[in-house]
């Protein structure tokens, strides 16, 4: 019952995280879309 909390919290991070680099990944391609 632990482990399946744990995966379950462990999914939630993991989400958090790709759904960061997404939002970096994003406005560093409008940055370089302003630059030019």
């Amino acid at each position: 019952m632990v482990l399946v909390y744990f995966v379950y919290k462990l999914s939630h991070v993991i989400w958090l995280i790709l759904v960061l680099c997404l939002v970096v990944y994003k406005c560093s391609i409008m940055v370089c879309i302003g630059k030019k």
